[in-house]
């Protein structure tokens, strides 16, 4: 039982760990071949949106929403890229069957 705790406390530790390090990092999505790129900090907030002048046309605003969308939206999909690849090991080691079986 003491062992147990112990892996479940090491578990927390490194989740933490993992949850920190999520929180301080910045994600990147583009659209329009790199026409549009926004930047989303770890919590999903945005943080950047740089606009190319050569897709800033008052004429085709239509185009350039749905571009802006498509960058933040790309952002958010490497954000829950980089929360998987850092918490879903942890998360599976946690689910993993324990190398003995005896109880």
């Amino acid at each position: 039982m003491q062992d147990l705790l112990r892996q479940a406390q090491q578990i927390k530790q490194r989740l933490t760990t993992a949850q920190r390090e999520l929180a301080e990092s910045n994600t990147q999505g583009v659209a329009g071949g790199g026409l549009v790129k926004a930047t989303v900090n770890g919590r999903g907030k945005l943080l950047n949106l740089e606009i190319s002048s050569v897709i800033a046309d008052p004429d085709n605003t239509d185009e350039l929403a749905r571009m802006i969308v498509s960058a933040v939206q790309d952002a958010h999909a490497s954000l829950r890229a980089l929360h998987q690849s850092a918490v879903g090991p942890i998360i599976d080691a946690f689910n993993a069957e324990p190398e003995d079986n005896r109880y």
